[in-house]
C-alpha cells in the first residue's frame, strides 16, 4: 500500500477535527441554532447536470462505506474479547495476541503484511497452522477460542475457521444455538453504532496496531496532524472531550481509507457470507418502528381532531353550497367560470374526502389524496391570479383532447374495450361532439407549457410546492422514498441488520398531513375572496400538529 495515499486520506481528517473547533464554537456563540439547520450543503451550492442536482463532494475522492455492513463482521474476534477484559483494555489482549500472530505473517510487500485481526486476515496464517498451535496453543486457547470459538463455530466457512480446534469446542459441551446465538446478537447489536463504545475501541485498537506495525507514517509540520497525534498519545484518560471526538473521527476516516485500500479486504467475501448465513441460523423479527423525529398522533390527540376534522367538512360543504347557488354566472360565455369553479369544487371534495375518512389518514394514502389537492390548489390559484383566455383555453382543450386520445386509443388499438366508467369509443365521439373531435390537437405535454413548480411560484404556492407536491409525489409514484416507510416494515433481528420486510400493517397517522390538506383549501379559499370576490365565510379551525405528542426515534 502507498503511504502517501494513506497520508492523504489522513491530513485533511486532522484538519477538519481538531483545526475547526475554535471556528465551530465561536458560531455557536454568535447564532442560536435554528430548528432546521442540519449543517447539509444547501442546494444553492449544488451543480445542476442535466436532471441532477450534484453536491460538490462527489468531485472529491470520497466513498460512502458500510460500517455496519462491511467492516462490522471483520471485527467480531476483537470486539469479543470484552468477555475477557472490560471493554476501554480491549486493546491488552489483542496487542497480546497480535504479537504472536506477526511472527507468522508472510514477508510481502509493504503495506500487505500488516496483521490486524479482521477476521478476513486469519486466512492468510492457514499455511501456518501447525506451526501456530504448536507453539502457542494456551494463547490461542485464552485469547481467540474462549470469547468467539464456539460463536465462530456456527460460520463454517469463515476465513478464521481454522482456528476452530475441534477438541477445545467438545471439551466446552454441546454446541448449543440457544446460547450462543444470543451472545453473537448482543456483541453485533453493540457494535452496529460505529460511534457507540464498543466499535470505537476495537477501531482504536486496529489504529493503534497499524502505528506499532510502522505502516502508518505522518509528515511533519503539519500544526493540525500534530495536535492530533499528540492527542492520540494521551487517549483517552488524558485528553480532553473535544480531544477525544477529534481523535475519534481523525481514527474513524483513516482506518476507512487505509482499509479501504487494501486489496485483502475489497471482495468483501467475509462480510457478504456472514450476513448471509445469519438468515439461516434466525428467523426474521418484523416490527414498525416510528420515523425518526415523526410526531403520530396520540390516542389522546386523535379524538380532539376528530372533532376539529367534523366541524371543519361541515363548514367546507356548507359554503361550497352556498357557493354554488351565490354565483353569477355568464350563461353567454360559461367556459371560464367553469373552469375555475369546478376547481375550487374539486379542491373541496378532495378535502372532503380526505378529511372524512379515518382510512386515508396514513402517511401514504394521505400523500397520495395531497398530490392531487396540492396541484388542483396551484392550478386554481394560477388561473384565478393569473391565468389568460388563451390559457383557460387550452385548458379545457388539453381535457377534451385527452378524451379523443383514449377514444383513438379504443378505435384504433383496443376496439373489444372499455373505458374505466365502462363507455366505447362512440360514446367518447359523441361527448367530443362527433366530427368536432377532429379538430382538435392532442397536446402530449402540459396543458399550460409550463411545469407544476413554475405555476406555484407564479402563484405565490412555492412553500406548498417544495413541502407537499414535491415529497406527496413519492406517493403517487410509488417511489422508494414511500415505499421504505408505508409498505415495508423493519426486521428487529440485529444478525439479519434490520433489513425491511413487506407489511400492509396502518402506518400512524401524522396531524401534519391533515394540517397541510387544511391549509391548501385555506390557500384555495382566500385567493377566491381576494381574486374572484368569494365570499369570506368559511370558517376553519386550525389543526395544531405535534402538541402534546411526543417526538418519535428509531
Amino acid at each position: 500500500m502507498n503511504l502517501a495515499s494513506r497520508q492523504q486520506i489522513l491530513i485533511p481528517v486532522a484538519s477538519a477535527t481538531l483545526g475547526g473547533q475554535d471556528m465551530a464554537k465561536n458560531k455557536q456563540k454568535k447564532r442560536k441554532k435554528r430548528k432546521n439547520q442540519t449543517g447539509h450543503t444547501p442546494l444553492k451550492k449544488h451543480v445542476r447536470s442535466g436532471t441532477k442536482l450534484k453536491p460538490f463532494h462527489e468531485e472529491l475522492p470520497i466513498s460512502n462505506v458500510s460500517w455496519e455492513r462491511d467492516w462490522l463482521p471483520e471485527y467480531l474476534w476483537i470486539a469479543s474479547l470484552r468477555e475477557i477484559v472490560p471493554i476501554e483494555k480491549i486493546h491488552q489482549p489483542y496487542y497480546q495476541f497480535m504479537r504472536i500472530a506477526s511472527e507468522f505473517v508472510d514477508s510481502v510487500e509493504p503495506g500487505q503484511k500488516d496483521m490486524l485481526g479482521l477476521i478476513s486476515d486469519f486466512a492468510h496464517l492457514e499455511r501456518h497452522k501447525d506451526a501456530f498451535f504448536r507453539d502457542h496453543r494456551t494463547e490461542i486457547e485464552q485469547l481467540f477460542l474462549e470469547p468467539v470459538g464456539r460463536i465462530l463455530a456456527f460460520f463454517p466457512d469463515s476465513p478464521a475457521s481454522w482456528l476452530i480446534d475441534k477438541e477445545f469446542i467438545e471439551a466446552g459441551g454441546r454446541l448449543d444455538p440457544d446460547v450462543e446465538i444470543p451472545k453473537l446478537r448482543s456483541l453485533v447489536a453493540d457494535l452496529l453504532d460505529g460511534r457507540g463504545p464498543l466499535a470505537t475501541a476495537v477501531r482504536m485498537a486496529s489504529f493503534g496496531q497499524l502505528c506499532r506495525s510502522g505502516v502508518l507514517q505522518f509528515p511533519k509540520g503539519v500544526r493540525e496532524i500534530e495536535d492530533t497525534l499528540d492527542a492520540l498519545t494521551r487517549y483517552p484518560e488524558r485528553c480532553s472531550g473535544d480531544e477525544k471526538g477529534a481523535c475519534e473521527a481523525f481514527v474513524r476516516s483513516g482506518l476507512n481509507g487505509c482499509l479501504g485500500m487494501n486489496e485483502r479486504y475489497q471482495d468483501r467475501s467475509w462480510p457478504m457470507y456472514f450476513w448471509r448465513h445469519n438468515y439461516d441460523l434466525t428467523p426474521c423479527r418484523p416490527v414498525l418502528f416510528p420515523l425518526r423525529g415523526s410526531r403520530p398522533a396520540s390516542k389522546e390527540e386523535f379524538e380532539q381532531i376528530e372533532n376539529v376534522v367534523r366541524s371543519n367538512c361541515e363548514a367546507a360543504r356548507r359554503y361550497l353550497d352556498a357557493l354554488a347557488l351565490g354565483i353569477k354566472y355568464d350563461i353567454y360565455a360559461p367556459e371560464k367560470g367553469e373552469v375555475i369553479h369546478g376547481l375550487f369544487a374539486r379542491c373541496v371534495r378532495l378535502f372532503l374526502l380526505l378529511m372524512e375518512n379515518p382510512s386515508l389518514w396514513a402517511r401514504d394514502t394521505a400523500g397520495i389524496f395531497l398530490r392531487c389537492l396540492v396541484e388542483t390548489t396551484i392550478t386554481f390559484c394560477y388561473l384565478a391570479e393569473h391565468g389568460s383566455d388563451d390559457e383557460f383555453d387550452s385548458f379545457r382543450k388539453y381535457g377534451d383532447a385527452q378524451k379523443k386520445l383514449i377514444m383513438l386509443q379504443l378505435q384504433d388499438n383496443h376496439p373489444d374495450d372499455q373505458t374505466l366508467e365502462g363507455r366505447d369509443a362512440s360514446d367518447l365521439s359523441e361527448e367530443l361532439g362527433g366530427f368536432s373531435a377532429e379538430l382538435l390537437q392532442i397536446e402530449l405535454g402540459n396543458w399550460a407549457k409550463k411545469d407544476a413548480r413554475k405555476l406555484a411560484y407564479k402563484a405565490g404556492l412555492e412553500r406548498f410546492y417544495r413541502l407537499v407536491f414535491t415529497p406527496s409525489s413519492a406517493d403517487i409514484h410509488g417511489t422508494w422514498a414511500s415505499l421504505k416507510h408505508s409498505n415495508l416494515g423493519i426486521c428487529a433481528e440485529p444478525l439479519h441488520r434490520f433489513h425491511q420486510v413487506p407489511t400492509y400493517a396502518e402506518p400512524p397517522l401524522f396531524p401534519v398531513t391533515l394540517a397541510a390538506a387544511t391549509e391548501l383549501l385555506v390557500a384555495a379559499f382566500e385567493t377566491g375572496v381576494r381574486v374572484l370576490s368569494f365570499p369570506a365565510t368559511l370558517e376553519l379551525q386550525e389543526l395544531e400538529p405535534g402538541d402534546g405528542a411526543d417526538e418519535s426515534s428509531e
